[in-house]
């Protein structure tokens, strides 16, 4: 994902930016488990964006960011995403000095984010009770059916549970994300660290 991610911010720039970013109002990371408490330093922060971006205007949520300021001359602002799919990207810059060296630690704003639908940026939801619910590999025509059937179960619990975020959990729409974080941290150039 975070290739594709990178290829599509760079392919769609600024003509996917909100007409008007507000700018991070930093403060302290509020302790959340199971998440690890962040490092000393360490601030947290929300970016508003729209759940669909070709309805801009529309329903809105909130894109959680964190922040390890440059320690020494700031060279530039450093957008972090660990990949997976699916893990926090602002967990990692929470522990910023166990993740990072000190030449990246000295000279950027290393700035992580949650991607839409994972951690504290509006995360998926499902049944629980379909979540548990373990299968062995299918070695029959039925067992297949049964899992397919769970399976598809599973989806629309995660739909109607999420809500309209479900359908919009694309990379396009992360790549959105990432110029609207932009935008707020009023970052005319970001760099860009995409993991997987």
């Amino acid at each position: 994902m975070t290739k594709l991610l990178l290829a599509a911010v760079l392919s769609l720039g600024g003509a996917l930016a909100p007409q008007s970013a507000s700018a991070v109002q930093w403060e302290k990371c509020p302790p959340d488990p199971p998440y690890p408490a962040p490092g000393e330093g360490i601030e947290c922060g929300t970016v508003k964006v729209p759940v669909n971006w070709s309805l801009p205007g529309g329903e809105q949520i909130k894109v959680f960011v964190s922040r390890s300021k440059a320690r020494k001359q700031k060279l530039g602002t450093l957008v972090t995403n660990p990949g997976g799919p699916g893990n926090p990207g602002a967990t990692p810059v929470m522990m910023a000095p166990e993740e990072f060296p000190d030449e990246i630690l000295d000279s950027f704003d290393i700035i992580g984010f949650d991607p839409r639908g994972i951690g504290r940026s509006h995360p998926i939801q499902c049944d629980d009770t379909l979540m548990t619910k373990t299968f062995t590999p299918p070695a029959t025509q039925t067992a297949w059916n049964e899992l397919v059937a769970h399976n598809r179960r599973l989806g629309e619990s995660c739909r109607k549970k999420t809500g309209p975020l479900f359908d919009h959990l694309d990379t396009r729409s992360v790549a959105r994300d990432v110029e609207a974080i932009r935008r707020a941290l009023g970052a005319e150039k970001i760099s860009f660290l995409g993991q997987s």
